[in-house]
Order: C-alpha cells, then structure tokens, then sequence
C-alpha cells in the first residue's frame, strides 16, 4: 500500500514574500503625503524647494506605482500557476510515473544548487530557493525523496519548457523492499 508523501497544496508562507512590493509601494505614496504635509507651501512655484517637490513627488508616485505593478504581476502570475495546476490535479490532466529513484542529487543546505533525480529517465528537479508551485522541499529540510531506491508514484505536469512540476508523490515501501 502506498502512503502519501506531498499532495499539491497552496503554499501560505509565499504571502509574506508577496507581500513585500505591495508594502513598499504603500511606504512610498505614504511618504509622498507625509512630504507634502510636513513642508506646507512646497507645491506653491514661487517657493524655493518647489523643484525639488516636483522632482521628489514625481520619483515617489512613478517607484510606488512600478511596485505596485510589480505586486500586481508576481501575485497574478503564483496564482494563475496555482489554481493551472489545482484544475490539472483535479481533472486528472497530468503524467503518473512509478519506479525508483535514480541519481539523486540532495539540495545542499549552504549551496546555490537543486535537488534533482530520474525515475525511468524522467528527470525532475526542485530548489526551495524559488518561489514555485509544486513540490520542492529538499532533503535537508526533511523532503519526501530520501535515498537511490526509494520506490515513488509520481503524479506531474509538464510545462511548455519542458519542466516537470511534481503535484503528488506517493511512497510503496513493500516494492521499496523487494528492491533491496
């Protein structure tokens, strides 16, 4: 019987870093009023510092806008992908593979690499140092895939470039054995 290891969920802690351009983009409209408050008359043209509003306003709208923007996209872009791969997932519009892991290569904790192994030459790779839909906990972070030999089902889509997005992983301990 196999046992569950990953079931395609979202992933809340991705808000806080979702978040942070929204944040900004508040900071910099806030500070445009605070601004413009703090030295009354500065939007007046006879007033010495006017250029200088002009010039602060204008760069404050124009970064708070592009963060914003910047917001808009990266959120719209990891739920559009979320909610692709929950229909896939629930229509069933994805590839099953099942066999043992093959050169495994582990995440290292300090590296800049990826996780990455086969099963019958599918080649799946995963870096928790990406913000992504799908599976992609490393081992060093006590990750579904252990070991060579782990016996897995698999359930993936495949995007246009070719990745391959784990939705799914399911451990067979009894065939696991057999292996041995």
């Amino acid at each position: 019987m196999a046992e569950t290891l990953y079931t395609l969920h979202f992933n809340y802690s991705y808000i806080p870093i979702l978040l942070i351009p929204l944040i900004v983009s508040i900071g910099f409209f806030t500070f445009n009023r605070w601004y413009t408050r703090q030295n009354s008359g500065v939007n007046e043209p006879r007033n010495k510092l006017h250029k200088k509003y002009i010039a602060n306003n204008i760069l404050t709208k124009a970064v708070g806008l592009i963060t914003f923007i910047l917001f808009i996209y990266t959120s719209a872009g990891y739920l559009i992908d979320y909610f692709d791969l929950k229909e896939k997932y629930e229509t069933d519009n994805y590839k099953t593979i099942s066999g043992y892991v093959e050169r495994f290569h582990a995440l290292k904790k300090e590296g800049h690499d990826s996780e990455h192994f086969y099963i019958d030459d599918i080649y799946f790779e995963y870096s928790n140092r990406e913000m992504m839909i799908g599976y992609n906990i490393p081992l060093y972070k006590n990750g579904a895939i252990k070991i060579n030999g782990q016996y897995l089902i698999i359930k993936y889509v495949t995007y246009e470039n070719g990745e391959n997005v784990i939705i799914e992983i399911k451990e067979d301990k009894i065939k696991e054995m057999k292996n041995e």
